[in-house]
């Protein structure tokens, strides 16, 4: 009897174990080895905090919050894949554009970035890593449980060995598609594998958007409402009641401004368009296009008026004085997110 319990309480191992001992002594050896496996059974809270298992994937997910609903139609999977499927073994990281630390580093990182964009690494420096496109995203995300199973599907990948190299060519595969609504030729150039320059030197040149707000102060609460919401959104924004201070030369201060832009927003209006100041800053940024050709320029027109020949050959926002719709075109174009809708798969 003795026998057949020590049989039933301890793994087969310890029950040879035990066997070993003489009967009087087996008793205390018995208690000795229940003790250390209930002590190994017992479940702490702190126990719940631990990484059962190590990550295998990382995955990045840059939004603007411009468009919230559909960028919250690929957010969602994406954060319910990792909490409710993979849990440890993946990490996600939601970042909006307003998260302005964490979005430049990652804009620097990764380089120029058109949101949303979804980047994976198999490590957390993330030193390469593939970068899946927005079309592709919003065509995953219109389609329930089609972007949870698309990162399973990668996960399982890498989990089995696969490198990133080669989970990138197995993407270019109609085998790896089997069983999604998408299209396999529409694939094709919408996913990309990257290559972190490491070169301190090279990356620090990389430069973050700076938009420079050229306009008369008859325009001033308007542009005021466009640089709050522009700041909001995470883009460094230069708009003179911010930068100028008493004491401050102002044609110095301006100067400084447009050599730091990488955007010059020129606010129209029949008062700017007969401003010295706005023409001035006009004639300043059209300069520094011609000669460095890195310099974006963005005419916002306010109120009707005639277009500055210089400035005719330019796409213009037009859309009254509307300061959320201004700051949101803007911000779209110094981003680069063009206006074409998701394409959607009908419904037979």
């Amino acid at each position: 009897m003795a026998r057949q319990r020590i049989t039933q309480s301890f793994p087969s191992k310890l029950s040879a174990l035990l066997e070993r001992f003489r009967a009087e002594e087996r008793p205390e050896i018995e208690a000795l080895f229940r003790d250390v496996l209930e002590d190994e059974r017992a479940l702490k809270i702190s126990n719940l905090w631990e990484q059962p298992e190590p990550t295998v994937t990382y995955w990045i997910f840059l939004l603007t919050g411009i468009d919230q609903e559909e960028e919250m139609e690929i957010a969602i999977p994406l954060l319910t894949w990792k909490a409710f499927f993979a849990k440890d073994s993946a990490q996600v990281l939601c970042i909006q554009s307003s998260e302005r630390q964490f979005f430049r580093c990652c804009s620097t990182h990764f380089g120029t970035i058109i949101c949303p964009t979804l980047l994976l690494g198999d490590t957390s420096e993330m030193q390469n890593f593939i970068k899946i496109e927005p079309q592709l995203l919003f065509k995953l995300g219109s389609e329930k449980g089609e972007l949870r199973r698309f990162m399973a599907r990668i996960h399982l990948l890498i989990e089995n060995g696969s490198t990133l190299r080669e989970v990138k060519a197995q993407l270019g595969t109609e085998h790896f598609w089997s069983g999604f609504n998408v299209v396999f030729s529409e694939v094709e150039g919408l996913v990309s594998l990257g290559t972190i320059n490491t070169n301190m030197e090279e990356m620090s040149q990389v430069q973050n958007p700076v938009c420079f707000l050229s306009h008369n102060r008859q325009d001033k609460n308007l542009v005021r409402g466009v640089a709050s919401i522009l700041h909001g959104y995470g883009i460094e924004t230069w708009f003179d009641e911010w930068e100028i201070l008493p004491g401050d030369k102002i044609t110095e201060k301006i100067e400084e401004g447009l050599s730091q832009a990488t955007s010059v927003v020129i606010f129209l209006s029949p008062h700017a368009v007969a401003s010295e100041w706005v023409k001035e800053e006009m004639h300043t940024a059209l300069y520094q296009t011609i000669s460095t050709g890195r310099l974006q320029i963005i005419p916002v027109v306010v109120t009707q008026c005639r277009i500055p020949l210089l400035l005719s050959n330019y796409s213009r926002i037009e859309v009254g004085d509307d300061k959320t719709q201004i700051a949101d075109k803007i911000q779209r174009a110094i981003l680069r997110i063009t206006g074409k809708p998701p394409v959607r798969r009908q419904n037979n």
